[in-house]
């Protein structure tokens, strides 16, 4: 007799529920969805840990360095235009291993940032960009971004291998055979910020 009992409650809260309103539904989808997309965000958001490198005086980036880049911390960009054949426009983000503290006047030797764009991700690894910057230090690149590195990474099976390295790109990348090297020539317009150009790494 007990099991044909219903509880009234129960039965008026479904009943509620079937009769809500389409807009009350669609108020109801658009807040899950938003909230949603809220949770992505912060998923992805993953700032550079502050000041964790050790004092050294130069530091030379191996294959290895470069591994799991994607885990260091990540910064958005946004959407940028094309900057030249080489450097297309698209959604970028930079990758960066440690980020000095506040007060510093340049970046510490050890620092790598990476640069993607991700609006290339459908693109074959063998045609993908993927540039780096490391500081370097002992003296490197004197008479370019001083202490600074340049890097293209290609992905494959095995991992993350170097391209090219060095104070500009070679012969036949693009901007390759200048002297100076084009990422000095642009780098130099953030020379008050040890010639990194991300308004998002600014040092204070």
């Amino acid at each position: 007799m007990h099991s044909s009992l219903r509880c009234p409650t129960t039965r008026r809260n479904r009943s509620s529920r079937k009769g809500l309103p389409p807009r009350v539904h669609l108020r109801i989808l658009t807040s899950a969805g938003a909230i949603c997309l809220a949770l992505l965000a912060s998923c992805r958001a993953h700032p550079p840990p502050l000041d964790i490198l050790p004092e050294r005086e130069t530091f030379i980036a191996l294959a290895r360095d470069f591994a799991g880049f994607r885990e260091f911390g990540r910064i958005d960009l946004g959407e940028r235009p094309v900057q030249s054949e080489t450097h297309p426009g698209g959604r970028l983000v930079v990758y960066v291993n440690s980020v000095p503290k506040p007060g510093a006047k340049e970046f510490p030797v050890g620092t790598i940032i990476v640069k993607e764009n991700l609006s290339a991700k459908t693109e074959p690894a063998s045609t993908k960009k993927v540039f780096a910057m490391v500081k370097r230090g002992g003296g490197f690149n004197a008479e370019g971004a001083t202490g600074w590195e340049w890097f293209e990474l290609e992905e494959g099976d095995k991992g993350v291998a170097i391209r090219w390295r060095g104070v500009g790109a070679p012969d036949g990348e693009g901007y390759g055979g200048d002297p100076m090297g084009s990422c000095n020539s642009c780098h130099q317009m953030a020379v008050k910020n040890d010639y990194v150009l991300a308004a998002a790494l600014q040092l204070k």
